[in-house]
């Protein structure tokens, strides 16, 4: 059902608890308490995982200006200014979907 592990060091556990001294219970008691409190943590605190991958398409300057309703030259003449534009080269733009999708939700009253 689970996995085993080892415990830290300690004090050794007798098998008849009957002969453990009276002085060694409260010891016991604490090293048992603060296990329970680091096992309790542990289950309380989430698993982290990985983000699920995302997947952000590159959008030409056409794609991208019919979703926004402006012209292509429009997104063209303001690509420096845009957070989303995505220069691929000298002479080729595109624009990220995702990008595109969070500035222009900002944008809207």
């Amino acid at each position: 059902m689970g996995q085993t592990i080892a415990l830290p060091a300690g004090p050794p556990v007798p098998p008849d608890l009957v002969s453990l001294p009276s002085e060694a219970v409260p010891g016991l008691l604490a090293q048992c308490a603060a296990l329970l409190a680091a096992i309790g943590a542990r289950l309380a605190s989430p698993v982290p995982t990985a983000a699920p991958p995302t997947s952000d398409r590159l959008l030409t300057p056409e794609e991208a200006a019919s979703l926004l309703g402006v012209t292509p030259a429009w997104l063209i003449r303001r690509a420096k200014r845009l957070p989303f534009a995505r220069p691929l080269s000298r002479k080729v733009i595109r624009f990220s979907e995702a990008g595109l999708q969070r500035w222009a939700a900002a944008r809207k009253p």
